[in-house]
């Protein structure tokens, strides 16, 4: 199927709008929803198998679970997603690491709602672990499987290697997080307030800071097109974690993370739970 570049864009602009506030979409905003399904999912017949999505340009910036299929349903509700460039395809002709690892997670105090986040994800993990400043972020980053970083971040397009995490009030760098060593096939998640720019990725080399850790050893990044509220990631990422540990793929249990947010009254907006995204390995 065809369509004019300048038609796209604006279908995923009033898309993007739609999903990226809280308030109930327009008709017009819809049914922009529905002619993206139906230009970008149809033709793969009905799918209700996982969906590796290798996405150029502006389509980097589409949550695609959140697309409206013609029984108004959203893709999540029948397909899991996640997202590769060119590298991350690459991996998946090797084995998946071995399931093994510690979950680390760190917060910004002058977030109480990521402290809460943190403390009840550390409670699923007998060896879990919370650390707040950068040194000891460091040293916990070479054993943890799981690296949760549920703090501010902010991207800077102008200038990729100083966009940065917050840690303990220190701005970290994405050229600090360049001299990270990961653990072998970790997941990292960034549940961040400005997370949204973390995760972009336009071309298959933009600098970004999903794209730093996962220069360093990370597998898969979770991190979110958009920022979302304290409280809608505190119900989202422990679900997610559950599902991981009852043998759960990562894009399996990011699914399941969703549909739980999509049954609960006043979560169900693809604003509370669209935006967190899957790059990397699925597995």
């Amino acid at each position: 199927m065809r369509i004019e570049k300048a038609r796209l864009l604006e279908l995923l602009s009033q898309w993007s709008r739609a999903v990226q506030s809280p308030r109930p979409p327009s008709e017009e905003e819809r049914q922009a929803g529905r002619q993206l399904y139906s230009l970008l999912i149809t033709p793969l017949g009905r799918p209700d198998f996982d969906l590796w999505i290798m996405p150029s340009g502006e389509l980097w910036d589409l949550p695609f679970e959140t697309l409206i299929d013609p029984a108004g349903r959203y893709l999540v509700e029948s397909s899991a997603c996640a997202y590769l460039g060119p590298s991350e395809a690459l991996q998946l002709v090797s084995d998946p690491a071995p399931a093994s690892g510690d979950w680390v997670g760190a917060g910004n105090p002058r977030l109480p709602g990521t402290l809460e986040e943190l403390a009840q994800i550390k409670r699923l993990f007998s060896g879990g672990e919370v650390v707040r400043d950068w040194p000891s972020l460091q040293s916990a980053a070479t054993h943890a499987r799981y690296l949760h970083l549920a703090t501010h971040s902010q991207a800077r397009p102008d200038r990729p290697l100083d966009s940065f995490l917050e840690l303990a009030g220190e701005q970290i760098s994405l050229e600090k997080i360049y001299t990270m060593n990961l653990y072998p096939g970790s997941l990292v998640v960034l549940s961040s307030c400005g997370g949204a720019v973390a995760q972009t990725h336009r071309e298959p080399d933009l600098v970004s800071l999903s794209s730093g850790f996962r220069s360093c050893g990370a597998a898969s990044v979770v991190a979110a097109l958009w920022p979302v509220e304290d409280q809608a990631t505190a119900k989202f990422f422990p679900s997610f974690y559950r599902e991981l540990l009852a043998g759960r793929s990562r894009q399996q249990a990011l699914r399941q993370a969703k549909l739980q947010m999509l049954s609960q009254p006043g979560l169900s907006h693809p604003y509370f739970w669209g935006a967190f995204t899957l790059l990397g390995d699925p597995r």
